[in-house]
Parts: structure tokens; sequence; C-alpha cells
């Protein structure tokens, strides 16, 4: 007899009841045939081989969750891989255009070096016996007859003080 008692419903059950203030209340029954629990999986063990592969050898019996949702489409990972293969081709087009620039920059100052040992800059006449390559302060070449009227360089505009050093030149 006892059992049909918890079966009974009370009376009033599940009416709404004011609080005041505008706040409502609705009365619960609480249920005594069942508990209700709740268990979440925050690190949810993922079957390895059902990932990777789509099939698990347990099948139903395996412990693991067999889940796939964190796995990317076949478009994701196309338009991933298209997009590392355009990055690295830039890196290396850059690369190549760098290193370009830099020999075309030593074979330029090749070029300067070999001009300057070959023509005097002020009167555009080559070195010979009489005109005596001379080096300026500066580091500038210039030929004898244009050094002695020279009170500064005329390719960088510095200052000589009157000093000049006789150049060896490349034979």
């Amino acid at each position: 007899m006892s059992d049909k008692k918890k079966l009974i419903i009370p009376k009033g059950a599940g009416q709404i009841q004011q609080l005041g203030s505008g706040l409502r209340a609705k009365q619960t029954d609480t249920t005594t045939h069942f508990k209700k629990n709740c268990r979440y999986d925050y690190q949810p063990e993922i079957c390895k081989d059902f990932y990777e592969t789509g099939y698990c050898g347990y099948g139903e019996n395996c412990k693991f969750i067999h889940d796939r949702s964190l796995t990317k489409s076949s478009l994701t990972l196309e338009r991933e891989f298209e997009e590392n293969r355009k990055h690295e081709a830039q890196k290396k087009t850059e690369e190549l255009m760098k290193e370009q620039k830099e020999a075309d920059e030593i074979k330029l100052q090749k070029e300067k070096e070999q001009k300057k040992e070959t023509i005097c800059p002020k009167c555009q006449k080559k070195y010979n016996e009489e005109k005596t390559p001379m080096i300026m302060k500066c580091g500038d070449w210039i030929c004898s007859d244009c050094a002695i009227g020279c009170k500064k360089c005329p390719v960088c505009n510095t200052s000589t003080g009157g000093v000049f050093k006789a150049a060896k030149r490349k034979r």
C-alpha cells in the first residue's frame, strides 16, 4: 500500500506560483523510479584506427569512441595543400630574385672597378705610360695630370688635402 502513495500526484503539482515582483516558479515532480546521472567527457578517448582509416577491428566492442567528425574534408585538405605549395613557390622565387640581385650588384661592382682602373673620371681618357693612375684619399682613381690641379675628388667631391698615391695597375 505504501507503493500506491508514491504514485499519487500531490494536489497543486505543476501549478505556477507568484513569488512577488514578477517572478514565477513552477513546481516540478521528482521521479522516484530512476535517477538521472549526467557525465560530461571533456577528454573523450577516440579510437585511433577508426579516426584515421574509418575501420576498427574491434567493431562495436571497441571501448573507444568511433568518431570522425574532427577530420577535414578532402576539399579543405586540397585547398590547404595548394596554398602551402603556392607559398613555398613564392618563397623560392623571392630567394632566386634576391640571389640574382646580389649577383648583378657584384657584377656591376666588378665592372666599376675595371672601369676605374682603365679610364680617368675627369678627362675620360685611358691611362697610359704618361698618364699614370693616382689613388686619392677617398679611394677613387684619377690620372696624374688631373690629380695635380684638383683640390677635391671629381667623383665624390671630398677634400684630398694634396695627398695622392701611385696606383699599381693589374696587367
